[in-house]
């Protein structure tokens, strides 16, 4: 099976892209598993998630409603308990490949004040085993070959972020055992 990937930098098919079933946050797992949120150079991933809900909604309510479920996908990302299927699209998807980045969704759908995205890899080699890289709204006005663009340009700083070397040697701020930055179980 091969994946089709929409967007100008990605456009086309991935021959052995990601499938969206071979995400480690669709795959229920009996230990623990770190998402961490990237945080270097300044960036804080958690902070981007705050800040662009805030931006987006004047209501407090519904903005901390909206961060609450946001961070609450982010843990079922990692115990693994992302719905596979026709449920997926609107959560999970494929979106590059070297290095892997998934795309997570919460849209207008879900009840959302805007269209979000949040990039993240999965390293598999030492830990953490997710980095959330960047979270956004994604703007939808304007032609689609913007759109498009100014999506592709998305992904690529989360690329950006990932590779950045002082990042990689630092796990992207991940912190073994104690991470102040990761998503925590209740």
């Amino acid at each position: 099976m091969t994946l089709t990937v929409v967007g100008e930098g990605v456009s086309g098919v991935v021959p052995g892209g990601a499938q969206p079933g071979t995400s480690l946050s669709t795959q229920v797992s009996r230990s623990k598993r770190d998402f961490h949120k990237f945080s270097y150079g300044g960036v804080d991933l958690h902070r981007e998630v705050v800040e662009t809900v805030n931006d987006t909604t004047k209501n407090v309510y519904r903005a901390s409603e909206q961060i609450g479920l946001i961070f609450a996908t982010l843990k079922a990302a990692a115990r693994g308990d992302l719905p596979t299927g026709d449920d997926l699209t609107d959560e999970l998807l494929p979106c590059r490949t070297q290095p892997d980045l998934w795309e997570l969704r919460w849209t207008k759908r879900r009840k959302f004040s805007g269209e979000f995205r949040m990039y993240h890899a999965e390293p598999g080699d030492g830990g953490p085993d997710f980095v959330g890289l960047l979270f956004h709204r994604k703007d939808v006005t304007g032609a689609q070959r913007d759109i498009d663009a100014a999506q592709d340009q998305r992904m690529q700083d989360a690329v950006d972020r990932y590779e950045c070397d002082g990042a990689v040697q630092t796990r992207w701020g991940h912190a073994p055992g104690s991470c102040s930055r990761c998503v925590l179980e209740d």
